[in-house]
C-alpha cells in the first residue's frame, strides 16, 4: 500500500510493520481516486484504545490486510493480536477539533510529533489517547513493569506544538473608508464644477426648498450679454468690491466681520460673490461649520476652473431676488417688467440693495433705508464700472 504527494513534506508512501508496537508514519497515500491522510500504522496488539472523542468525527480505522475501514464511534474498540491497522483521516483544508482549528499542515506537524514521540518511547502496545491540548499525544497509562534494581524509563510525550493563532478577517480600518469617500466626494466635486463651467445651472437646493415653502419658481437663465453692465458693477459694489483682484476670499473683510462680531450681538458676513455662487449653486442654505467648510471647497475650485465673468454670471442667474424670483431677468421682469438688458444704473443699484434680504426688502415702492443703500451702491458703482465682469 503506498502512494505519493509531491507536497506533503514527509516520505512518500506508509511503512507498515508486523510488529505489534510500532507506529510508523504519516504520509499521503492514493486510494479510489481520492487522497487521504495516513496517519499511523498501528500494530493492533492493543485490547482498548481510546482515541480522543474530539476525533471520532474525522478518523476512520481501515484494515490493512483486508482493506475494510471502520468508523471510530465508540469510546474504545478491540481488535486481534497482530492486526494491522492504519487511522485514516480524509484531506480537508481544515480540522476543527474542539474550540481549534487545524490547518492541514498544522496537523501533520502534530501527529508527526505525537507518533514519532510513541516510536521512540517504544511503549507497550496498552497505550491510550489524551484529549488535544496544543497538540496530539500518545501516552503511557501506566509504567511498565521492571525488576526493582532498574528505574523504569519516563514517560515521554511530544513537545507540544504550536498551533498559529487563527487570523481574524480583515477589515478595512476607519481611516481607509474615511480616504475613500473623501476621495469619492471629491471627484464628485470636480464633476460638478467642470459641468457647469459651460452648461447652465438648471435649479439649485434654495429653489427647490423655496418651492416647497409655497414660493413658486421663476427662474429664467440668460447669458452674460443679455444681462446690463450696470447690474454687474451694481452687484460689484454692494457685495465685493475686491472680486475682480482677490483668489475667491476677502481676507480683509474676514477680519473686519470678526472683529465686529466679538462685540456685536447682530453677525455680520464677509462672503464674496464667488462664496456665495459655490454657496447657491452647489451647496444648501443652512448654516454650520460642515456647510461652510464645503463653501471653502467649492470655491477654491471656481476661482481655478472658472473665469471672473462665469462665476459672475453663474451668480447673477441663481441669486434669489424675491419671492421664487431667482436670476436677473426673472428679477428685472418681476420688478420693472423689462429685460435685465435694459436694466439702468438706478434700477440696477434698487435690485443689488436688496440682496441682503430679498424677501423682506422690495427693489420697487421700497423704505428709506432702501433708497438710501441704493443711492450709496449707485455712486460707487461708476468706480467698477470698468471691472473684469464689465464688458
Amino acid at each position: 500500500m503506498g502512494g505519493n504527494d509531491e507536497d506533503n513534506g514527509l516520505s512518500a508512501g506508509a511503512i507498515y510493520d508486523t510488529d505489534s508496537t510500532n507506529a510508523q508514519s504519516i504520509s499521503f497515500v492514493r486510494a479510489e481516486g481520492s487522497v487521504e491522510f495516513v496517519c499511523a500504522a498501528l500494530g493492533l496488539g492493543f485490547h482498548e484504545a481510546r482515541p480522543p472523542k474530539l476525533l471520532r468525527s474525522h478518523f476512520v480505522l481501515r484494515d490493512l490486510d483486508t482493506g475494510e475501514e471502520m468508523a471510530i464511534e465508540q469510546d474504545s474498540f478491540h481488535g486481534p493480536e497482530g492486526r494491522r491497522l492504519a487511522l485514516i483521516l480524509p484531506i480537508q483544508d481544515a480540522y476543527v477539533l474542539g474550540r481549534k482549528s487545524y490547518t492541514r499542515e498544522t496537523l501533520k506537524s502534530v501527529l508527526s510529533a505525537a507518533l514519532k514521540a510513541y516510536r521512540d518511547a517504544k511503549y507497550n502496545p496498552d497505550h491510550a489517547w489524551t484529549e488535544i491540548s496544543g497538540s496530539i499525544r500518545f501516552v503511557h497509562p501506566k509504567p511498565v513493569e521492571t525488576h526493582d534494581d532498574v528505574v523504569p524509563e519516563p514517560v515521554l510525550q511530544a513537545e507540544p506544538v504550536s498551533n498559529p493563532p487563527v487570523k481574524p478577517k480583515r477589515r478595512l480600518p476607519i481611516l481607509k473608508w474615511l480616504a475613500m469617500t473623501a476621495g469619492a466626494l471629491v471627484a464628485f466635486s470636480l464633476v460638478q464644477v467642470c459641468v457647469y463651467r459651460f452648461v447652465p445651472v438648471p435649479v439649485t437646493i434654495l429653489m427647490i426648498e423655496r418651492l416647497t415653502q409655497g414660493n413658486g419658481l421663476d427662474h429664467r437663465w440668460v447669458g452674460a450679454s443679455d444681462i446690463s453692465d450696470n447690474l454687474k458693477s451694481a452687484v460689484i459694489a454692494a457685495e465685493d468690491a475686491k472680486f475682480c483682484t482677490h483668489d475667491g476670499f476677502d481676507y480683509d473683510a474676514i477680519k473686519k466681520a470678526e472683529a465686529y462680531n466679538a462685540t456685536h450681538k447682530k453677525k455680520r458676513g464677509a462672503s464674496t460673490i464667488s462664496q456665495q455662487t459655490a454657496k447657491n449653486v452647489f451647496l444648501w442654505p443652512s448654516r454650520s461649520w460642515t456647510r461652510k467648510g464645503f463653501e471653502v471647497w467649492y470655491t477654491f475650485l471656481i476661482e481655478h476652473l472658472w473665469t471672473k465673468d462665469r462665476i459672475m454670471e453663474v451668480y447673477l442667474n441663481s441669486v434669489e431676488w424675491g419671492p421664487g424670483v431667482y436670476g436677473a431677468e426673472s428679477a428685472s421682469q418681476y420688478w420693472f417688467h423689462h429685460s435685465a438688458r435694459t436694466l439702468s444704473p438706478a434700477e440696477a443699484s434698487k435690485l443689488a440693495a436688496i440682496l441682503p434680504d430679498p424677501d423682506k426688502w422690495k427693489a420697487t415702492g421700497s423704505g428709506h433705508y432702501v433708497s438710501k443703500r441704493s443711492g450709496s451702491i449707485q455712486a460707487r458703482a461708476r468706480s467698477a464700472s470698468d471691472g473684469c465682469a464689465v464688458e
